[in-house]
This record gives C-alpha cells, sequence and structure tokens, in this order.
C-alpha cells in the first residue's frame, strides 16, 4: 500500500509537469493569430488565436448543459459560422438557466457578418453525459459532437470550438475563460496528500513493529 501511495505520489508530480508544459504552450500559441486555411493544415490546431469574417447560419443555436459561473448554472451559447470549410462553432458567452430549467433562454439573433477572433479550443466531451432533452431547437445538449451535428444540420462541421473574444455584440451573454479545474499546483497538493500519507503509513507500520518487537522481549524477560 506505501509503494502505491508514493507512486500515486510520483504520477502527480509527472502530471504538474506535464500540465505546466501544456500551458506554456497554449500561452505561446495563444499570441499567433492565423487565419482558418492555415489553421486546417496544421495537425494539433488548439490553443491558437483565430480570426476571420462572415455570418452567422441563420436558426442554428446550441445551449451546452451544465455549465456554471461564478456558483451559478448556465449554458454556454454556440452558433456556427458559415465558412468556405463548412460550419465553425463560435462559443459566444454564457447565459444563466433562469428559474425553470424547462425554458430555454432568450438570446437574440442579429443578422449579418462579423469580424470576430478568438481562442481555438477542443470540442467539449465530458467524461460522463447526464440525461436531457437534445431533440429541441434551440438545443440543449450534453456535448458537442461534431460528427452527429453535421449529419443533423447535412453540412460540413469543422472539428473544434471558437470561444469567442473580440466581435459581434450579445449583451445577455457573458465573456469568460473557462476555469481550468486541473492545475500544475492543484497536482502538485495531490502528490504532496499522498506523500503525507505514505509518510504516515510508514511510520504507523514502524510504531506497531517496534510495538510488536518489545512485547515479544517483555516474554523472553517472564
Amino acid at each position: 500500500m506505501g509503494l502505491l501511495m508514493a507512486w500515486l505520489g510520483c504520477w502527480q508530480l509527472t502530471r504538474a509537469a506535464q500540465k505546466r508544459q501544456l500551458l506554456e504552450l497554449n500561452q505561446q500559441r495563444g499570441q499567433l493569430e492565423l487565419s482558418l486555411q492555415d489553421l486546417l493544415v496544421k495537425e494539433d490546431r488548439y490553443g491558437y488565436q483565430l480570426s476571420l469574417e462572415g455570418g452567422f447560419a441563420p436558426g442554428l443555436t446550441l445551449f451546452l448543459d451544465n455549465q456554471v459561473y461564478q456558483g451559478q448554472p448556465g449554458y454556454q451559447v454556440l452558433r456556427p459560422l458559415v465558412t468556405a470549410q463548412g460550419l465553425l462553432l463560435v462559443d459566444l458567452g454564457w447565459v444563466p438557466q433562469g428559474e425553470d430549467r424547462q425554458v430555454i433562454p432568450a438570446v437574440s439573433q442579429p443578422a449579418g457578418e462579423y469580424r470576430i477572433r478568438g481562442r481555438v479550443a477542443r470540442p467539449y466531451h465530458p467524461p460522463l453525459r447526464l440525461g436531457g432533452p437534445e431533440e429541441e431547437w434551440p438545443t440543449r445538449v450534453q456535448a458537442i459532437d461534431t460528427p452527429r451535428l453535421a449529419a443533423r444540420w447535412q453540412r460540413p462541421v469543422l472539428p473544434f470550438v471558437l470561444i469567442l473574444e473580440e466581435g459581434g455584440s450579445w449583451p445577455e451573454l457573458v465573456r469568460h475563460k473557462p476555469d481550468n479545474p486541473m492545475t500544475p499546483e492543484r497536482h502538485i497538493g495531490y502528490a504532496v496528500q499522498w506523500f503525507a500519507m505514505t509518510l504516515t503509513l510508514a511510520g504507523l507500520t514502524l510504531w506497531w513493529w517496534r510495538k510488536g518487537a518489545a512485547h515479544d522481549d517483555d516474554k523472553e524477560v517472564e
């Protein structure tokens, strides 16, 4: 058991180093702005800045469920931007759920062309999907499944999401950077806990061994 806990502590330190490298890489990529054509030729696209111009497909809105902001439940609102390469899902921001969960919040849909800029991110796929209505439009979804959306909309959907940072105007939405729940510091904190438990177990084992040895000595004296 002690060896396992020590291994888990070392594993958390390794994860902290990996997460730190990933954050540094994303910070470097966040300073580079690419066109959509340049982005599509890259195998690893996430973290770059993307700037483009276009209009949103009318009548198509996704409400990504189970999104909490400042302790309040709500949705990330996504709309597909029409590009020559396919529909690009743009995360416009967060909206509160409201008192009645059965009622989808109203979000304005202004027409026209937009010049937007944002950060390229992975489509959201939670490890565990919760049940919920997914067949009504506007659609409340538990994950961003681009192949399914492409089949539903009968149009190509690009396999990444643009988190909007500049451009457009949706006053009812809150733009914010999603919190990263597993920072390097948190991994280090877990590692410290595992090492502390390892030392505690070692100390208890040593105390138990010494107690047993002293008991045997007392028997020999008798």
